[in-house]
């Protein structure tokens, strides 16, 4: 794959992420209506290490950083909606909520080792 085509996969993985989340968080908070009023705050906070992802590892031109974002970015995405929707769709009891307060955590301590790994690969490719 080209590096171009690289970022692009890896843009629409996180992406899919994003609105993957997003829709489970809303699914947590019982509807569109319960979301606007308390969700936001949760919707920016689980949306960050996306973010993150995304200007993170797209910076970097060299084809294996670029592979690095991507496979960062799937461990990522995936983990994070196993772990959304285990504690939000398979046990749905009190401490469900919780998850969208401590995975995005694990998600950023990811996103930082991915963008670390891909600089790093960027500047060995660049020599």
């Amino acid at each position: 794959m080209t590096p171009i085509a690289l970022r692009s996969a890896t843009l629409g993985l996180l992406v899919l992420g994003a609105v993957g989340t997003l829709a489970l968080l809303v699914y947590a908070a019982g509807g569109v209506g319960h979301f606007v009023e308390t969700g936001l705050v949760f919707a920016l906070w689980a949306l960050a290490p996306y973010v993150l992802l995304g200007f993170g590892t797209t910076r970097f031109w060299s084809r294996p950083a670029r592979v690095a974002g991507l496979v960062g970015s799937a461990v990522v995405v995936v983990g994070a909606l196993a772990l959304y929707v285990d504690a939000v769709v398979v046990n749905t009891d009190s401490l469900g909520a919780l998850a969208f307060a401590a995975v995005p955590l694990l998600q950023a301590a990811v996103a930082l080792a991915t963008i670390g790994t891909a600089f790093l690969l960027h500047r060995r490719a660049a020599r």
